[in-house]
């Protein structure tokens, strides 16, 4: 009979979000082919964002709609405080705090979708929901397009997208 330890464990390594590096050029190259863009602003000295990695990145809700959007998940890593990330959260989004989490829309890459500090499961969803699938039928990353973008055209035309600023919102 199959080991339950063994086959979990590969299940679970199969199961988490495929970041990749942030990098400045390759973010507006994406951006560019249309594609709604996950970034994370994160350090390994953060607890929050660890917090927020296991709660609500790094899981397999977000993976799947990850998948289903054809978006690209994005880590900007802080640990050491890079002078392009660190200056990128200055400009960009007026902190100097993270975690931060940014949500660039296919369709608007110049509005991102942006959540401070700790976020659960659902804001998360929620906001990439909102962002929408990546535009146009090619992709980069060689995505299966299929019935997962047939399923994120129903995700997006179920909700008519009403613009909704968490940037704007006064804590």
């Amino acid at each position: 009979e199959p080991t339950f330890g063994n086959g979990s464990v590969q299940y679970i390594v199969d199961d988490h979000v495929r970041w990749e590096k942030f990098d400045e050029q390759r973010l507006q190259e994406h951006q560019l082919a249309g594609r709604t863009v996950m970034l994370d602003f994160t350090a390994a000295w953060c607890p929050n964002c660890i917090l927020n990695t296991q709660i609500a990145l790094d899981t397999e809700p977000t993976n799947e709609l990850l998948e289903e959007l054809d978006a690209i998940p994005m880590l900007a890593d802080m640990t050491d405080l890079p002078e392009d990330i660190v200056t990128k959260l200055e400009n960009e989004f007026g902190s100097k705090s993270i975690p931060l989490l940014a949500i660039y829309p296919g369709d608007s890459p110049d509005d991102p979708i942006v959540l401070r500090d700790i976020v659960t499961q659902s804001m998360v969803l929620d906001a990439l929901k909102q962002a929408g699938p990546s535009k146009g039928g090619s992709t980069v990353a060689g995505r299966s397009k299929t019935s997962k973008s047939f399923m994120a055209e129903r995700l997006t035309s179920a909700s008519p997208s009403a613009p909704v600023s968490v940037a704007s919102q006064s804590h």
